[in-house]
């Protein structure tokens, strides 16, 4: 989130390269009494990813859930801004169940706002003087005709994706790649310690920190052949790792054999 004008607690804000870039806070809380929003505000940012990375097939309509207190029924309007290989964007749009309506991308700052293409139902507009459209006359053409034969259930930054038109994808990568949302129904992932050294030495500094009475992790592989095997082989080769006196605790993750 974007940070205040507050002077205390600086450590807590990642400021910018210019005076024109966006101070930003390394972590927020959102909350409130009950039933006031946050939960919703969370699964529309989900739902809003999900659109933006998978798309919709053709001819189907967009899953979109309307307020059930607005009886108008009007469209729905999402925005994201965000801070990506050194620059500020706002990408957003805004969508009924069966079309989008709007679209657009811009670069922003604290004195700037400059359009990189804008979507209305009059079709897609493009800033060509803007750096990553600064593009030879058969790519301008190009990208004006996949704008032109973009779904209309469908969002232009989707189909630069399915395409493969590169000016964009890295604000495509973004929503695909970096922002990762975390729901209570989310299903746990493996966290690859193992490959990626850097990344099990910073565990390890964090699980210290938090003095849970955990000082390193270290990771051994143990070859499980059969269920019945499988409790037998953890305690005789766990055992003896427990005699060195270094390792006091070791987690056993849950394993599914065939």
């Amino acid at each position: 989130m974007i940070a205040s004008n507050e002077a205390n607690l600086n450590h807590h804000i990642i400021k910018g390269k210019s005076e024109n870039d966006i101070a930003l806070l390394r972590t927020s809380i959102i909350y409130g009494a009950n039933a006031s929003g946050k939960s919703n505000l969370i699964k529309a940012m989900a739902f809003a990813r999900h659109f933006i990375v998978n798309g919709v097939p053709k001819n189907e309509n967009i899953e979109v859930h309307h307020f059930k207190l607005d009886k108008r029924q009007q469209p729905s309007r999402f925005e994201f801004e965000f801070r990506y290989n050194s620059k500020q964007y706002a990408y957003g749009f805004v969508i009924d169940k069966k079309q989008v309506n709007e679209e657009w991308l811009f670069e922003i700052g604290h004195q700037s706002e400059v359009s990189i293409f804008e979507r209305s139902q009059n079709g897609i507009r493009f800033n060509f003087a803007y750096d990553i459209l600064n593009l030879s006359k058969i790519a301008k053409q190009e990208l004006l005709y996949e704008a032109n034969h973009t779904r209309k259930n469908l969002l232009f930054l989707t189909n630069c994706k399915e395409r493969e038109i590169e000016p964009f994808e890295m604000i495509y990568k973004w929503f695909d790649e970096v922002l990762n949302i975390i729901l209570p129904t989310s299903k746990p992932v493996n966290i690859a310690i193992q490959s990626h050294t850097d990344f099990k030495m910073f565990f390890s500094h964090i699980l210290k920190s938090f003095d849970l009475g955990i000082k390193k992790i270290i990771l051994k592989r143990l070859i499980l052949k059969t269920r019945r095997k499988y409790q037998r082989q953890l305690r005789k080769k766990s055992g003896k790792i427990f005699l060195t006196g270094k390792i006091k605790h070791i987690l056993y993750p849950r394993l599914n054999f065939l």
